[in-house]
């Protein structure tokens, strides 16, 4: 099961990159972000970044594949006002929280090293670690966060 929801994944973000290849095809994207910023914007620069990384896997472009891994392990920090508030609504819970961000953050280190050794499949294996990371955020998260947020701007 978790193999056919894996290559459904693959598949759906594939969709999403083929535009971007047929555009410009091999560009490495970087980026200058700020330090710190606001969770949405920052959420929508790591989308940006996992279809840049899944992009790299289909076309077996290690430098696309290294930059888009270490973009997301680098991506700016949340403001402290809204870590406070989060903080504050998830208690106990915030362990939990920062677990799943280390875990997209030690996998998306590790993919940026297989591509450095140009070893696919490691990447392909420990991209499905990384985005299991998000999808378990997101389901627990999500919502509850995103109001949070809404809520107090």
């Amino acid at each position: 099961m978790k193999f056919i929801k894996f290559f459904a994944v693959i598949i759906i973000s594939s969709i999403t990159c083929l535009p971007a290849y047929s555009q410009e095809p091999n560009k490495v994207q970087t980026k200058s972000t700020p330090a710190t910023g606001d969770l949405k914007v920052i959420m929508n620069g790591l989308l940006d970044d996992t279809k840049l990384l899944t992009e790299g896997i289909f076309l077996e472009d290690f430098a696309q594949i290294e930059q888009a891994a270490n973009n997301i392990a680098n991506h700016p920090m949340i403001k402290m006002e809204s870590k406070k508030k989060i903080l504050a609504t998830l208690g106990e819970e915030m362990s939990l929280f920062k677990g799943f961000d280390a875990k997209v953050h030690n996998a998306s280190l590790e993919i940026a090293k297989s591509a450095t050794n140009k070893d696919l499949v490691s990447v392909v294996s420990i991209y499905y670690q990384m985005i299991d990371g998000c999808f378990s955020c997101h389901n627990k998260y999500k919502n509850k966060i995103s109001k949070l947020l809404q809520d107090n701007n």
